[in-house]
Formats: structure tokens, C-alpha cells, sequence
């Protein structure tokens, strides 16, 4: 089965508010909800936009977060100095990404805060990492590159029973 948008339906089309006021809310919503650090990077060079952020465990250990939203991309209407003239171009719409990365946020935010799941369960795909070369990743991409190296298939331990191992 493939997952797609109900025909006829665009989430956030239209909306009045701006890319830098959406970050604004996220930003707000990850520290209210106790994120000790957020971190934005926009690339122009590639379009794409990567949130990061740091939650600290209730074990002490801090663990770091990336999410890079979809872009939404669609045909608009732009002017081609180059051309002279008005010409159709496919272009991220950032204001709608941004606007579906907010609810979405605030929909996870408040299921770990009240009890509905946890934090490395909501965001454990987007939870950064180290590969076996020390290359920064996310867990969703080393393990949805090892399930089709695999061919559909992961090869994963389980946690090992250390109760009746004794110490040398």
C-alpha cells in the first residue's frame, strides 16, 4: 500500500504565515517542552531546510535530534530576469512545510509529555547517530539503507541476558 494525500486535499495551502514565524513556534514549543538546544540550517545551495534539537534523558545522557521537512514542492509563477518575462518554475513552498512541521512537532511533544510514548520512540528515526566509520546519520537512514541492502530483511540483535554472566 502506498500512503498519499486524500485527493483534492493540500495541507496548509494558502497559509498567511510566514517560514520565520513558524520557526519562531517550533522553536518555542521545543524549548517549552524542555529541548536545551535548537539548532537551524537552511542550505540555498540544495533548498532543503534540517532542524536540530537536544533533549537531556532523565539518566543524564543528552541525546540529539535532526528532521528535515519535506518541501512541498510545487509549480508557481516566477520572474526570469534572464528572460525578461514570467516564467512557471517547480519550488519548495516553505511556509506550508513549515506550518505541517509545527503541528506535527506539537502533536509528538505532547504525547511524550503526557505519557502517551516516549521521547526515543517518537523521534527515533530522526535520533543522530554514529555508523560503524564514526559518519553522522540518523537511525532511520542507517537502518532503511541496511533493510534494502538486506532486501527487506534486518538482521538485529535483541538485548543479551547479562543476569547469569559472571565477571572474570
Amino acid at each position: 500500500m502506498t500512503i498519499h494525500p486524500p485527493k483534492g486535499k493540500k495541507p496548509y495551502f494558502g497559509t498567511a504565515v510566514s517560514v520565520d514565524r513558524s520557526k519562531e513556534q517550533i522553536g518555542k514549543l521545543l524549548r517549552d517542552y524542555g529541548a536545551e538546544g535548537i539548532l537551524w540550517a537552511d542550505d540555498f545551495r540544495t533548498g532543503s531546510v534540517t532542524l536540530q534539537f537536544v533533549v537531556t534523558r532523565a539518566d543524564g545522557r543528552t541525546t540529539a535530534y535532526r528532521i528535515t521537512p519535506a518541501a512541498f514542492k510545487e509549480k508557481h509563477s516566477s520572474y526570469d530576469p534572464m528572460k525578461g518575462k514570467h516564467v512557471t518554475v517547480e519550488a519548495p513552498n516553505w511556509p506550508r512545510s513549515m506550518r505541517l512541521l509545527q503541528a506535527w512537532m506539537k502533536t509528538k511533544l505532547e504525547s511524550i509529555a503526557y505519557g502517551l510514548t516516549e521521547v526515543e520512540e517518537e523521534f527515533l528515526a530522526h535520533m543522530v547517530v554514529r555508523d560503524a566509520h564514526g559518519q553522522e546519520s540518523t537511525a532511520g537512514e542507517l537502518v532503511l539503507e541496511a533493510i534494502e541492502r538486506g532486501q527487506g530483511q534486518l538482521a538485529l540483535e535483541g538485548r543479551k541476558d547479562r543476569s547469569n554472566v559472571i565477571e572474570g
